[in-house]
């Protein structure tokens, strides 16, 4: 009843968005906040240019990912989708295979790192290069996703993230080593991925194995076609930490968290309300979007002017006062939630 009344006051169906993409909504949820938790972590426990070599140290393997053709995921969806699940083990041995091209590359970041900077997180690279497969090779998502098994992939999603962070924490509480964080993150990511894709094959070990080569050019098509995109999405904290330093990158990327979980949450509204409105039909669709255009942009706009208010109090609170730094890039990066609604 409380949840009706609630509904008529905000003129949307909120028992349709909370039970329509459950699992989805959950697992980004679960996502942003152990994301926040930590972030929480590191501003309390760690120095800001640890962090800030922490993020720097993921930037350049998110960048790398490209070498495992992120977009033969979406061909294993697809595939897996039409019933096709054979072609999961071909993609993931195309995936492993092209992830090796990272090695020299990790090994000289490393070798710069140790020998010209004289920088022990040359070792995290290192140390990184023989697990970047076993991170970035698999697509146990895709498969799970394409079975509509939405459920088992978010509970295999929050498992991932809860080692993940467990091992983190551990490896700053006793070790305090940048090396040893960086390693466990990958560790953690790592061992799932394999333990999931041994599950899998077992399910999968009598159907037919079809090998594709349309599917996998398709995928090699989409990798392309992300390669400006990754780039950009890694960016921002290399050039940081390059023109600037670690401290700053740390200090950015406490400024981003907050935002960018609140741009989060509104993501989800878009994949929910697409299907009401396309199902109203083309003229009603037009109607009701026009007629939600200025709710939405009422809703982004007073989350937009909350955060500027109450960053400067929030940021010093959460992070402790060696981040007040980052009140103003949050503010300003709050300004773009106005939209996020749309």
């Amino acid at each position: 009843i409380a949840l009706e009344k609630m509904s008529r006051v905000v003129k949307l169906d909120l028992s349709y968005y909370l039970t329509g993409g459950f699992w989805l909504t959950f697992s980004n949820i679960v996502s942003a906040l152990f994301s926040l938790l930590l972030s929480i972590i590191f501003a309390h426990f760690t120095t800001q240019a640890f962090y800030g070599q922490y993020k720097f140290t993921l930037s350049i393997f998110s960048l790398f990912t490209i070498f495992a053709l992120p977009g033969i995921n979406t061909a294993i969806f697809h595939s897996v989708a039409k019933g096709n699940t054979g072609f999961l083990i071909k993609g993931t041995k195309e995936k492993i295979k092209w992830s090796l091209l990272s090695w020299p590359i990790l090994f000289i970041l490393g070798g710069y790192f140790i020998l010209l900077k004289n920088d022990p997180l040359g070792w995290a690279f290192f140390i990184a290069a023989p697990l970047f497969p076993l991170v970035n090779g698999f697509a146990n998502n895709a498969y799970y996703m394409g079975k509509k098994r939405f459920k088992a992939n978010s509970i295999i999603f929050v498992c991932q993230s809860l080692i993940s962070i467990t091992m983190v924490a551990g490896a700053i509480f006793l070790l305090h080593n940048i090396v040893a964080v960086v390693i466990a993150v990958l560790l953690a990511q790592a061992f799932l991925n394999v333990v999931v894709f041994i599950l899998i094959r077992q399910e999968i070990r009598d159907d037919k194995k079809q090998d594709d080569k349309e599917l996998l050019n398709y995928g090699k098509h989409l990798t392309t076609m992300r390669i400006l995109s990754r780039v950009a999405k890694s960016l921002d904290h290399f050039l940081i930490a390059c023109f600037l330093g670690f401290q700053e990158v740390a200090i950015y990327t406490i400024a981003k968290v907050i935002p960018d979980t609140v741009k989060g949450f509104y993501k989800q509204i878009l994949p929910l309300t697409l299907p009401r409105f396309v199902a109203a039909g083309t003229s009603n669709t037009y109607i009701k979007l026009r007629a939600k255009l200025g709710q939405l942009l009422s809703i982004g706009g007073i989350s937009t002017l909350a955060l500027v208010i109450f960053l400067p109090f929030l940021i010093p609170l959460v992070y402790t006062p060696k981040y007040t730094d980052s009140v103003i890039p949050a503010e300003i990066l709050a300004v773009s939630i106005f939209f996020s609604p749309l």
